[in-house]
């Protein structure tokens, strides 16, 4: 079962006040980008990849232009499948703790 962004949003401030604090669902990043969740503080954004991101070129193409341009602004991207943030969310939610605290602490 895939879960959205909200289930892992929900998670991370279950999971931890700092990460939570940090991040926000569904921002809109320039004119154009939305990222599934975006945490500025720690310059970090976090997207979930559903199968259409996979099997489209268009759609992979897009996410490596939203890709660069959050690079070229400073932020370090982290992708998961969302597939995965229903079969494996503990390891999706350390991830983005781990990444949060330690951008946190550079920033």
């Amino acid at each position: 079962m895939a879960l959205g962004p909200m289930t892992v949003f929900s998670q991370i401030r279950i999971r931890s006040q700092r990460a939570a604090s940090n991040c926000r669902s569904r921002l809109t990043v320039g004119a154009e980008w939305e990222v599934d969740l975006l945490c500025p503080i720690a310059r970090l954004a976090i997207e979930l990849d559903g199968s259409h991101h996979l099997g489209n070129v268009e759609a992979y193409r897009r996410d490596r232009r939203k890709d660069q341009l959050l690079q070229e602004n400073g932020y370090f991207v982290l992708r998961f499948l969302a597939e995965d943030v229903g079969k494996k969310l503990d390891f999706v939610l350390d991830a983005i703790e781990r990444a949060v605290i330690a951008r946190s602490v550079r920033n």
